[in-house]
């Protein structure tokens, strides 16, 4: 160090600098020092060397004062350092602290704003769950009472359903008596061309001159070109071109032609199906007598088409036709008085109408009255006279007359006709093969029970089907029988049960 030379120096009497500052010019003498002058300039650290010696510079005290002064200015300088590094390091810690409480003061500001919205949701979810339990609770009550609902809907069901199954077994038995009542009407309607008698078919043949009258407007021609192309006489049959001319002799007042304009109008057969139409057409023929327009116009009324329904103005025009030997219209009276259906009953009315059109030959009222007669119902009984009139029948295909001529000969008539299995079955297989329920059952039971004929199961179910399948209860029970014993036939249970079901719906028990 500097102060350590400079002590160094003074020790070997060389020229030094005086710690006062005092430094002799060159060649002079150091000036001699008092002691208090020495302490005076170099502090606490210059002591005496000792009596005698005088008052000379204590160059040691000088060093220790010297050192110590530097390393005083040295600990003081490390002290500033330190003391500026601390300061330093203060003012760093402060800055962090303070950008720290910042951040951090931000950060609480963000956690109180975040707290107040969580408290605002969690007020709002509170009201919320409020709602919800509110809610659910509701929603128990509503799922006890759509419990209780539920169960009146079961009972209510099942009401419903043997409600239902009732209205179906009745309505089922409805159709049955509205499709023997169809067939009825169909049949009872006049188709035209029975109405033309041997004569007027002749003189129905397409030729030219018939031809030429008819496009001069005369309207006999008109009605015989019309037919000649209905029939297909002596040219190609065209319903289109004979409804044209056909039209142009009903507008001239043609009844013939105004009835099988009628018919066309009803049948669709070159023109469109127009029931109001027909039945317009039909009134204009029958207001002239033509009794076929009547009986047809008295069917309309009776099942309403093409007019409001209306059963009295039809026993007007079959009364009217019937007067005029009109042996459907005379059957279709007969049939409305018998049964009072919209007007009166009148049985002994039904049996004079009946006999009407039974001598006339009409099968269906040889076979009602046949009925009658062998029941006593309405009449006088006379099984010999009744049997007649079914067999009249039965020979003219009414399966109704086969089918109880069948059971007549199953049965036998005491005293009148013998049990003959052999002629029940022929007769049952008539009818049967016809589609007759009835008669179809009464074979199948006859070929199951070999009956006074051969047996044969396969075939009696195969009929028993053909009646199960048109509705008849007894049927169905006796296919299903079989089908659940294997009776003949093969097992099958899952249809067994079908048909049992079914039988049962209709309210059939076995006898």
């Amino acid at each position: 160090m500097t102060m350590g030379k400079q002590a160094l120096q003074v020790q070997e009497g060389k020229t030094s600098h005086a710690p006062g500052g005092n430094t002799p010019a060159v060649g002079e003498p150091h000036k001699p020092v008092s002691v208090n002058e020495t302490v005076a300039s170099n502090g606490a650290g210059a002591v005496s060397t000792g009596v005698g010696q005088g008052l000379v510079p204590d160059y040691k005290a000088q060093l220790t004062a010297e050192l110590k002064l530097a390393i005083h200015e040295q600990m003081q300088t490390a002290l500033d350092k330190i003391e500026g590094r601390v300061n330093w390091g203060v003012a760093f810690v402060t800055a962090l602290a303070t950008i720290f409480l910042g951040v951090l003061g931000l950060s609480f500001w963000n956690i109180r704003m975040n707290i107040g919205k969580l408290e605002k949701e969690s007020t709002v979810a509170k009201q919320e769950l409020e709602n919800i339990c509110k809610a659910n609770t509701q929603l128990r009550g509503e799922i006890e009472s759509a419990k209780v609902i539920l169960a009146e809907l079961s009972k209510l069901r099942k009401i419903v359903t043997n409600a239902a199954n009732s209205v179906l077994r009745e309505a089922e038995e409805l159709g049955k008596e509205l499709k023997d009542k169809a067939k009825n009407v169909v049949a009872n309607l006049n188709d035209p061309i029975d109405s033309i008698e041997d004569g007027e078919k002749s003189s129905m043949v397409y030729s030219p001159e018939l031809f030429e009258k008819a496009q001069k407007g005369d309207a006999e021609a008109q009605y015989g070109l019309g037919m000649a192309y209905y029939t297909g006489k002596n040219v190609t049959p065209d319903f289109f071109k004979a409804f044209d001319w056909l039209l142009k002799a009903a507008e001239q007042g043609n009844k013939d032609a105004q009835f099988q304009v009628g018919w066309m109008y009803q049948q669709g057969k070159g023109v469109v199906i127009d029931n109001i139409k027909a039945a317009e057409w039909y009134e204009c023929a029958a207001k002239q007598g033509h009794t076929k327009a009547q009986n047809n116009l008295g069917v309309l009324y009776f099942e309403g088409i093409g007019f409001p329904q209306n059963k009295v103005l039809a026993k007007k025009w079959f009364h009217a036709a019937a007067e005029q030997n009109e042996a459907l219209a005379q059957f279709n009276l007969a049939f409305m008085l018998y049964i009072g259906d919209g007007i009166p009953e009148d049985k002994q009315q039904a049996v004079f109408w009946y006999r009407k059109a039974a001598d006339l030959g009409y099968a269906k009222a040889q076979n009602n009255l046949g009925v009658i007669l062998l029941a006593g119902a309405g009449a006088s009984k006379d099984v010999e006279e009744g049997i007649r009139l079914l067999r009249k029948a039965a020979a003219k295909g009414v399966d109704r007359a086969q089918c109880h001529l069948g059971e007549l000969y199953r049965d036998g008539c005491e005293g009148v006709l013998q049990s003959n299995s052999l002629e029940a079955e022929k007769y049952f297989r008539l009818a049967a093969e016809q589609g007759y329920a009835e008669a179809q059952e009464a074979l199948g039971t006859m070929l199951h029970d070999g009956a006074g004929i051969p047996l044969n199961k396969e075939e009696a179910a195969q009929w028993y089907r053909k009646a199960a399948e048109q509705g008849l209860g007894v049927a169905q029970y006796n296919l299903g029988k079989m089908l659940e014993r294997g009776d003949g036939i093969p097992v099958n249970k899952q249809e067994a049960a079908m048909w049992l079901q079914k039988a049962a719906e209709q309210n059939y028990k076995p006898e």
